[in-house]
């Protein structure tokens, strides 16, 4: 599978994962701060308020069919807004080496790490789009 492919998988995941997001049930965050979001699913939060969207992801990891010299990385995108934050994309990388690169992102008082993204590609078929799943922590407050 080359890399036009994957991105492409991944374009595609938006548009197609967007006609059945109705369907899919809000997630809350949970204690402390941790959230699983499946793609184009929303959670939100109430005191702080804060929302978040799972809007879409970037995925060129190693197939985990295979083995690879390269590990990849990936992105996922989230649509996010809230109490101090003006409404806008949040990109959190994931280096594909089976450990989340910890770039952790501040966005007004919160602050996102990505802790996982799964599936990983396959070589040897397709990954549905509506099988990614995003587990994030969400920590407000000052920073460390």
């Amino acid at each position: 599978m080359n890399l036009l492919h994957r991105i492409g998988v991944g374009a595609l995941a938006l548009g197609l994962a967007s006609l059945a997001s109705a369907a899919i049930p809000l997630a809350v965050l949970e204690t402390p701060g941790r959230v699983r979001l499946v793609l184009q699913q929303h959670a939100q939060q109430k005191a702080p308020a804060l929302s978040i969207h799972f809007s879409g992801y970037l995925d060129t990891r190693c197939p985990s069919d295979v083995q690879c010299a390269w590990a990849g990385e990936a992105r996922a995108f989230f649509w996010v807004s809230g109490a101090g934050i003006q409404p806008q994309v949040l990109v959190l990388p994931w280096d594909g080496s089976g450990q989340p690169a910890r770039a952790t992102q501040r966005l007004g008082p919160f602050r996102f790490t990505l802790v996982s993204l799964e599936p990983r590609p396959l070589m040897s078929g397709t990954v549905n789009p509506a099988d990614y799943v995003a587990v994030l922590n969400v920590v407000a407050g000052p920073a460390p």
